[in-house]
């Protein structure tokens, strides 16, 4: 209940624009040996590396918020792991917010198949690695993102040896 008073006493009025980008921290974790699937790493399949990135802003366009969408299951720590951990989702939150100083809302992709090449392990190095890993991803799709209100749009065209669009 506090949560939903402290989100209504916070409402602004913004907007919302996405961004696609790509990641490749996936990997397919269907490993077949002599006809028998293990859950793991293969290396011979293709991962889908789409990355989703959202970025909300106040009507001055201040960013206010990211969110992500990516499809790859947080198992970097497996069964050896004592800690509480968000595993490599933690690790990104806290590079976009040390990058932006504003929240990331991670979203779950459909990633019954994928997960980081480097999983299973005990090390929390690894972890944070694999979380870097997408935030860079991030932090690279924003870059590329157009900015508040405005989108890019073909103006011209112009000859230059070849016809560019402008």
């Amino acid at each position: 209940i506090r949560s939903i008073k402290k989100a209504k006493e916070n409402l602004i009025d913004g907007s919302l624009s996405w961004e696609y980008g790509c990641c490749d921290l996936a990997a397919k974790r269907d490993l077949n040996l002599d006809g028998e699937f293990l859950i793991g790493y293969d290396p011979a399949a293709r991962a889908d590396n789409t990355l989703l990135v959202g970025k909300l802003s106040d009507s001055n366009g201040r960013l206010k918020a990211v969110i992500c969408n990516y499809a790859c299951h947080p198992t970097t720590f497996a069964h050896e792991n004592t800690l509480i951990s968000p595993d490599y989702v933690g690790a990104m939150r806290e590079l976009i917010f040390s990058q932006l100083n504003v929240a990331c809302l991670f979203l779950q992709g459909a990633s019954g198949d994928l997960a980081p090449k480097k999983q299973y392990v005990r090390d929390p190095e690894i972890v944070d690695a694999n979380g870097r890993k997408l935030g860079y991803a991030i932090l690279s799709s924003l870059e590329n993102a157009s900015p508040f209100n405005r989108q890019w749009t073909f103006d011209s065209a112009l000859q230059s040896g070849a016809p560019l669009a402008v």
